[in-house]
């Protein structure tokens, strides 16, 4: 049998004291509800107890967001060939190189519940208008969300990704065709693809590091999931630019073609046959790795605190002994094959969570020592 003291100690009770105390207490929690929003409270009652103090803050954060009609959601363009049952999903903001906002997130989320609602899809092709399948984040925006909360700009960052999260639970195939310079967020987008075509001049950075923040959209998982935990150290911490062969060569695309188009045609080949063929598709594809809502609210929330902290100012690479002292990539020239799903690279199944970082993190320096201390 417990005392009220006890009980207060021991995280039983919140409050104890006379009964006129109670009274003024209980009077004091009405007015606090009462002053509380309406949106808050709903959030509450569905979400909580929440996963994780990060995934809290991101709740906290849910009705300071944009709101409703203030965002755009008309920056993809998608289409369904009703023969075949493939679905192609374009990114469709040419004019910023397709960069990742809250307006493509929208955009994004919206396509993929149009499409998970369609009789008759076998398979999606994923793609971006204009010169590049996109660039990442848009460093635009920076200079606005970064004066938000830090709840409201950890449930910002946290939306942006849901269409895409959304994309690779989708029970079709899904076969991204990427070219252009692909940084950060853009690298953590094209990881929730099946599949990947490269044209031949892309590149690839995972560009974090050098920015002083931590990685969105579970790309502190996907990526050393894709390329080994070795491989993904030297990407990360040489803040490498990998052009098409060595990403190859690295696992992390699947195929290399010369030209956007041809690229294009072949990742909807590619579709295609992995659309007809089910069990193909199960060897075909990169293995899917579970969503881990508590790890992208963590990723949110140290990904704000590091706009807040630095607004995402350039920061140089890790160079020196430390750098000389890391793997290698050794580069690999390939073309397309004949067949049309033949090509597939087996993808490593390890999980390592290679940049997955605390919530502060203002240097280059310190985000560098943090990865090791994480993998090493």
């Amino acid at each position: 049998r417990l005392s009220a003291a006890d009980a207060f100690a021991a995280g039983l009770v919140d409050f104890i004291g006379e009964a006129g105390d109670l009274e003024t207490e209980l009077s004091r929690l009405c007015a606090r509800l009462d002053s509380t929003s309406a949106a808050l409270l709903s959030a509450c009652v569905s979400s909580l107890p929440a996963r994780s103090a990060a995934s809290a803050m991101v709740l906290m954060g849910s009705p300071n967001g944009p709101p409703d009609g203030s965002v755009r959601d008309d920056l993809v363009r998608l289409w369904l060939d009703e023969e075949t049952g493939v679905a192609q999903l374009e990114l469709h903001d040419p004019a910023h190189f397709n960069t990742f906002s809250p307006g493509l997130g929208a955009s994004v989320l919206k396509a993929v519940r149009h499409l998970r609602g369609l009789s008759g899809l076998r398979a999606v092709v994923l793609s971006g208008a204009g010169r590049h399948f996109s660039v990442g984040g848009n460093p635009h925006q920076l200079r606005t969300v970064a004066d938000l909360s830090l709840p409201a700009l950890a449930f910002v960052l946290r939306q942006v990704y849901r269409g895409f999260l959304e994309l690779s639970s989708l029970p079709v195939p899904v076969v991204a065709a990427v070219h252009g310079s692909l940084v950060g967020g853009a690298l953590a987008g094209m990881m929730h693809a099946d599949f990947v075509v490269a044209e031949a001049g892309s590149t690839f950075e995972h560009g974090n590091l050098p920015r002083g923040v931590c990685p969105l959209g579970m790309l502190s998982r996907t990526f050393a999931a894709a390329v080994g935990r070795s491989v993904a150290l030297d990407i990360y911490l040489r803040d490498s630019k990998l052009d098409a062969p060595t990403a190859l060569a690295a696992g992390l695309v699947h195929e290399v073609c010369p030209g956007v188009g041809a690229a294009k045609r072949r990742a909807t080949s590619i579709a295609e046959g992995l659309g007809r063929r089910a069990a193909l598709a199960a060897v075909a594809m990169r293995p899917r790795l579970p969503v881990d809502e508590q790890l992208l609210d963590e990723e949110a929330v140290s990904h704000a605190s590091c706009l807040r902290e630095n607004r995402g100012m350039t920061r140089p690479p890790i160079a020196g002994a430390d750098a000389a002292s890391l793997p290698q990539i050794v580069p690999a020239v390939s073309r397309p094959p004949d067949l049309p799903v033949h090509s597939a690279r087996g993808a490593t199944s390890a999980t390592v969570t290679v940049s997955h970082l605390p919530l502060a993190c203002p240097t280059a320096e310190q985000l560098a020592q943090n990865v090791v201390m994480l993998v090493g």
